[in-house]
């Protein structure tokens, strides 16, 4: 099992529109994709900038073909043109976790 943490740095005033993508557009094509959403959050109090969310793939190359299949929907094609050349995150990171022979997650 391989999981991608995965955080956000949100433009001013933008974090409703990307809830709203997340919840009604992304999530289902994650879905369609292969790509299992653990968890989604944002920091508790002042930080309105940040998102974090965390996936789930049986292996690498699992991730790979996944995300290979979600870049190439004509459902995500069609999101990304609506969103345009501002989407409502500015900033992207990535970090890919394997857990611990010790962890309690599998």
């Amino acid at each position: 099992m391989i999981y991608e943490h995965r955080q956000y740095v949100i433009r001013n005033g933008q974090m409703k529109k990307l809830h709203d993508v997340f919840e009604k557009k992304i999530i289902p094509l994650f879905d369609k994709s292969g790509i299992k959403t653990v968890a989604l959050w944002e920091p508790e109090g002042n930080d309105e900038r940040a998102f974090m969310y965390l996936l789930k793939f049986e292996s690498s190359e699992a991730r790979n073909k996944a995300w290979e299949k979600f870049l190439n929907d004509p459902g995500w094609l069609k999101i990304k043109s609506e969103l345009g050349e501002t989407p409502p995150w500015e900033k992207t990171q990535s970090t890919l976790l394997m857990p611990t022979n010790y962890s309690p997650l599998p």
